[in-house]
């Protein structure tokens, strides 16, 4: 199973004067792969019999519906092949956490290891705050939400 490329090595987190970097609490990826691992045989079956059932479905509908039938079949097959991969590159590489003191300013700045600022979070007037940030590549703005507490 081939592991997915980290947007960035590391990310920074300032708020005022303060400066950290979060810690891997999970890495999602080695998650994936020893379930996928443990149930490999599994899907393995049900992604041949799924092949299968497709393959004998597009051979019926071009029989019985010619061209049309089987363009339709192929669109059908392409799109719901996609969504098998579709639902391991969706989850996040690895889950971090950080914990600083609310900015006094009421934000935060994210960086990335080469200087350029990902993201500025407006923090909520609260008493504690978690952020949430999903990065998907490098060069792409960050996805931010905030839940205040």
């Amino acid at each position: 199973m081939a592991f997915r490329n980290k947007a960035y090595d590391y990310m920074e987190i300032e708020a005022g004067q303060a400066k950290d970097r979060p810690i891997q609490l999970a890495d999602i990826d080695l998650f994936v792969a020893t379930e996928f691992d443990v149930y490999f045989s599994s899907i393995l079956a049900k992604s041949i019999a799924s092949t299968i059932t497709k393959l004998l479905t597009q051979v019926v509908a071009e029989n019985t519906l010619v061209a049309t039938g089987a363009l339709i079949m192929g669109i059908f097959y392409s799109l719901t092949t996609q969504a098998d991969t579709r639902m391991w590159t969706s989850l996040p590489k690895a889950v971090q956490g950080a914990r600083i003191p609310l900015p006094e300013d009421g934000h935060l700045l994210l960086p990335s290891p080469q200087g350029v600022f990902l993201s500025e979070i407006d923090i909520p007037n609260c008493n504690a705050c978690i952020v949430s940030v999903r990065i998907t590549k490098a060069n792409v703005t960050a996805a931010v939400a905030t839940l205040p507490l």
